[in-house]
């Protein structure tokens, strides 16, 4: 945790962020990534605020994020090495399948990066599927130089490491509504090399529902 000294006086008590290396094999690592490959990575877009007449939200592809992303959905979460990656996520998170988004693969070529930003969706808390309450993020590869995860408001970052895993919480312990503000964060410029990671999100509500019913996303 960052020093009291790091912090804004109006900031909300501190969060808690959890770093754990070789949370994933270099088999598992490799196996994500091939898999990335076979499905297709493509430019990511991000989910916005707006709500359109078919209550799914906007989306938008701007230069504040530049990663491609490909994502395990049914056929590829059933297969037995990705039931190993999200069993154990679900054993360290206590959280049940139903609250869990699809693993989203990341690749970064040289220059890739995702500008400060909030992995909580606001207007998801008014939906059934609720706010993504944690973030559990997995360093796939080591990188030459770059790419490190910073939390902007705690002036803290994580060098990425092949199989290392950051989990953090969105919200505050006490209120799943409200935003923990300090865990603001980016994705630093690639400096040399390639960076692949592996976002899995978790929600207060069942995600898995609200998705199949198309109002979530």
């Amino acid at each position: 945790q960052p020093s009291e000294e790091d912090l804004p006086d109006n900031a909300h008590p501190l969060p808690w962020i959890v770093m754990l290396d070789d949370y994933l094999s270099n088999e598992e690592c490799d196996w994500l990534i091939a898999k990335g490959t076979e499905l297709g990575f493509r430019q990511t877009s991000e989910i916005t605020d707006e709500i359109k007449e078919d209550g799914t939200f906007g989306e938008k592809v701007g230069q504040g994020r530049t990663s491609l992303d490909a994502w395990c959905e049914r056929g590829c979460e059933d297969q037995p090495e990705a039931k190993e990656i999200i069993g154990r996520m679900l054993s360290t998170t206590g959280m049940q399948l139903e609250n869990t988004e699809f693993l989203e693969i990341l690749k970064y070529n040289e220059g890739g990066h995702y500008e400060r930003h909030h992995d909580l969706i606001t207007t998801q808390g008014q939906a059934r599927c609720g706010n993504r309450i944690l973030t559990l993020y997995v360093f796939l590869s080591d990188v030459e130089e770059g790419g490190e995860l910073r939390f902007t408001q705690m002036n803290k970052q994580i060098t990425p490491k092949k199989g290392r895993a950051v989990l953090w919480q969105n919200v505050l312990d006490n209120d799943f509504d409200v935003m923990q503000t300090l865990t603001f964060h980016e994705a630093l410029p690639v400096k040399r090399g390639n960076k692949y990671g592996l976002n899995a999100w978790f929600h207060s509500r069942n995600m898995r529902e609200s998705m199949a019913a198309g109002c979530c996303y």
